[in-house]
């Protein structure tokens, strides 16, 4: 792992086994980290783990944070308005560079 900075501060926290300088197998667990958020009320907790998520730091390897950020944007998401299939049709419809929707 080239960099790495983990968010910290009131009713934040991360459970990770990694650190700065960890060399994470190429056949890793696709959970290296957990991010942990609390606060008093579903808007206030999904600010703060946008806050949190914006200052994650990971370099040499590929993580989901941008993606995580964007769904903590989702008025479905912000109103607790989803299922066990509201992520999966999000991902279909998402764009992913070079590739056609019809090939997701």
């Amino acid at each position: 792992m080239e960099e790495l900075s983990l968010p910290s501060g009131p009713w934040v926290r991360v459970d990770t086994w990694i650190e700065p300088g960890s060399t994470v197998p190429p056949f890793y667990d696709s959970l290296i980290a957990k991010l942990i958020v609390w606060a008093d009320g579903r808007p206030a907790a999904i600010e703060r783990a946008r806050r949190a998520l914006g200052e994650v730091v990971i370099q040499g390897i590929s993580t989901t944070t941008q993606l995580l950020a964007e769904l903590l944007r989702e008025p479905w998401f912000a109103a607790a308005e989803f299922d066990t299939a509201t992520l999966e049709a999000w991902l279909v419809q998402k764009p992913i560079e070079g590739l056609p929707a019809a090939d997701r």
